[in-house]
């Protein structure tokens, strides 16, 4: 499921890849605790608290297909740590294969300042994020 760049290169200058209701994201791994396939378990026997699962596609206003497929990515979080659900992971790559921009106001003033930045990546645009900003939908999912 996961590919990794099998270089020398630090870990902190290398990026998860995943998917989410069709969009790709783009997260550095030094905000990642680990990646845990999905099971028919539900939330709390996975992560031992149902409280830690958080699910964006309700707050981001994405279709919401069944959640036993895909995979939960374990974030660093305060106090502790937390479960994102993804729907697919791409894998793991050199942070050198992106190229960050930041999003215009205009299109993010208004509506979700968490995503001010984009990455380009392998001719495809992806959504920038760090755990910090993503953590906050943690009440809405």
């Amino acid at each position: 499921m996961l590919s990794q760049d099998s270089g020398m290169t630090d870990s902190a200058e290398m990026n998860l890849v995943f998917r989410l209701g069709g969009i790709g994201f783009v997260l550095p791994i030094d905000d990642l605790v680990e990646i845990r396939e999905a099971t028919p378990e539900t939330p709390a026997a996975v992560a031992g608290d149902e409280s830690l699962l958080v699910d964006l596609r309700r707050p981001l206003g994405l279709s919401q297909a069944n959640t036993d497929a895909g995979a939960r990515v374990v974030l660093c979080g305060n106090p502790q740590p937390w479960i994102l659900y993804v729907e697919h992971i791409d894998g793991i790559f050199p942070a050198s294969e992106f190229e960050h921009r930041p999003l215009p106001e205009l299109l993010w003033r208004d509506v979700l300042p968490t995503f001010q930045r984009l990455a380009l990546w392998r001719g495809e645009v992806l959504q920038a994020c760090r755990a910090p900003q993503l953590e906050q939908f943690r009440g809405e999912a």
